[in-house]
């Protein structure tokens, strides 16, 4: 039997000598938006998923919940290992800052450290191979950084900067496809998506500028194949907007891309999808309820029992969706 695994440890995997598939706490945490996303899909693990969660998914998809602990091959659904030296070159976040203030998609001034002497406040610093969102570090956590430098480790040191929205642009095969809000805390940790139509957090002048650059980011991007994504933010200096163009790239599917597809399939009509997870309590006997209270504007996609649950909510703006969310609660 052929099976797909969430690979959520691909940066892990992709900086070591050789690549290999374990079902594990990570791989298993958000495992099942590959069946959503594409219900053909059998996917490998070793959870054992309950009936009335399946029954909940076939409700939905019109087809049966398929996983297995036995596979005879095992694919990476994230992302694979091909273009290897290529994404180790992409993902490398002190390299991708490097090109970015050579052709202004970043920061003008930013530094390499390896000597804790080189900490001080007002910086924002990030652990170069680390996971999209993870690895960024402040004054304050100078002892994490510490220990980082001790093991021979570098990274990266770039000023604040006043951080209004984030967002990501989702490619395939070097061809833009979408772009999208990225929900973050202030530790830069990702906890949702909003898909909007006619990309209305972005104005035509912003998309216009954006557009603009691509041309370098392809320069930098070197015909990387498959899909990817970009994440870009927009602060605030001299109180003007302006477009901080290539922060992280990430050689694989993220979350951002199961909330396009799962906002398409759902709710293709929507004028706002917002995809978010968290620790809420809700279990799968309430699903129906939750449903039904929300006027099939909310739709739960996770099992009982993962750490985090994930839920898909459709609206007319973001005070509809703020409204809707209090179900949750």
């Amino acid at each position: 039997m052929e099976a797909v695994i969430f690979n959520a440890d691909f940066e892990w995997q992709l900086f070591q000598k050789n690549q290999f598939f374990k079902s594990s706490k990570k791989t298993q945490e958000f495992e099942y938006l590959i069946n959503w996303v594409e219900p053909h899909q059998t996917i490998y693990t070793t959870v054992d998923y309950p009936k009335d969660y399946q029954r909940w998914f076939f409700k939905f998809n019109h087809e049966a919940f398929k996983f297995t602990d036995s596979a005879s091959t095992i694919t990476p659904w994230c992302g694979n290992f091909d273009q290897i030296e290529l994404k180790r070159k992409l993902q490398d976040k002190s390299k991708t800052l490097n090109f970015a203030a050579q052709y202004n998609l970043g920061p003008q001034q930013f530094a390499l450290i390896n000597d804790a002497a080189q900490i001080e406040p007002g910086f924002l610093y990030k652990f170069p191979k680390s996971l999209s969102g993870m690895g960024h570090y402040h004054f304050q956590d100078q002892d994490k950084m510490k220990n980082l430098l001790k093991s021979g480790e570098v990274l990266t040191k770039e000023k604040v900067l006043n951080r209004i929205l984030d967002f990501s642009t989702l490619w395939q095969d070097c061809q833009l496809m979408y772009f999208y809000r990225n929900i973050v805390t202030d530790n830069y940790q990702y906890r949702g998506t909003i898909i909007e139509k006619n990309t209305g957090f972005l104005t035509s002048e912003e998309k216009e500028f954006f557009e603009s650059k691509k041309h370098f980011l392809l320069g930098w991007l070197d015909n990387l194949k498959g899909i990817f994504s970009i994440d870009s933010f927009l602060y605030l200096e001299d109180n003007q907007r302006k477009i901080y163009f290539l922060s992280e790239v990430n050689c694989r599917k993220t979350m951002g891309y199961s909330a396009i597809h799962l906002a398409q399939k759902f709710f293709p009509d929507a004028v706002m999808v917002k995809f978010l997870f968290g620790n809420y309590q809700l279990p799968v006997r309430d699903y129906e309820k939750l449903y039904s209270d929300s006027n099939g504007s909310i739709l739960p996609l996770s099992p009982d029992g993962h750490k985090f649950k994930c839920f898909l909510i459709a609206g007319d703006n973001e005070q509809d969706i703020s409204s809707l969310e209090k179900l949750l609660l």
